[in-house]
């Protein structure tokens, strides 16, 4: 699941620090109610991007330093 984190950190665009841990905590609360095992990086990157559509996050690359 730490992985996954690192990985949407990187893939989706958050406004604000509020926003993005608003995001995981629901993330890992949308995890434990579907059941998903936190090795199963298919079942977790789908409900990942489930997520992040239905909060209107946007999937942009992160701005290049």
């Amino acid at each position: 699941m730490d992985k996954i984190k690192e990985n949407l950190k990187d893939m989706i665009y958050f406004p604000d620090e509020r926003t993005r841990e608003a995001y995981f905590a629901d993330l890992e609360k949308a995890v434990a109610d579907a059941g998903v095992d936190h090795d199963d990086a298919d079942g977790l990157t789908k409900i990942a991007n489930k997520l992040a559509d239905d909060k209107g996050l946007t999937h942009e690359p992160k701005a290049a330093d």
